[in-house]
């Protein structure tokens, strides 16, 4: 059992991998606001997505259009020793009436940030990398 214990733990540092659980943020805490020209959408929902876990996250907005959901987590029982791990996320907003739009998204290297404030306009398109966003992060 232990010379098992020995070889499968020899196998996974030579992959880059030792055994040690750990808890990776694949996509931060977003709160915001989401309105259009100005004015709030209320009861819009706000879904965020991680293109590598299969956890999704929903709210709705309030009254005064502001909206809090996440983060998404990834539990693994090995830690990556060479290379640093991808995230990949996108947020969505859907108002009562309408098609569902692609609001917001990010992706990177290492860890998502754990936070994020978004200031979201449905009547103002961001362009960026020639993709369609509505959301840009709120300004301190």
């Amino acid at each position: 059992m232990r010379a098992r214990l020995a070889g499968l733990t020899g196998i996974l540092i030579l992959a880059g991998c030792v055994p040690m659980p750990n808890s990776r943020c694949m996509a931060p805490q977003i709160s915001g606001s989401v309105v259009r020209k100005g004015a709030p959408v209320a009861d819009a929902e706000v879904l965020l997505v991680s293109s590598f876990v299969r956890e999704t996250a929903m709210a709705k907005t309030d009254a005064e259009g502001r909206f809090k959901l996440g983060p998404l987590t990834q539990f693994n029982l090995t830690r990556t020793v060479l290379g640093d791990p991808l995230y990949k996320y996108e947020l969505k907003v859907k108002a009562a009436g309408e098609a569902e739009l692609s609001a917001f998204y990010s992706s990177g290297m290492g860890d998502a940030p754990e936070t994020l404030e978004l200031d979201c306009d449905l009547g103002t398109p961001i362009t960026k990398r020639k993709q369609v966003s509505y959301c840009a992060p709120a300004k301190p």
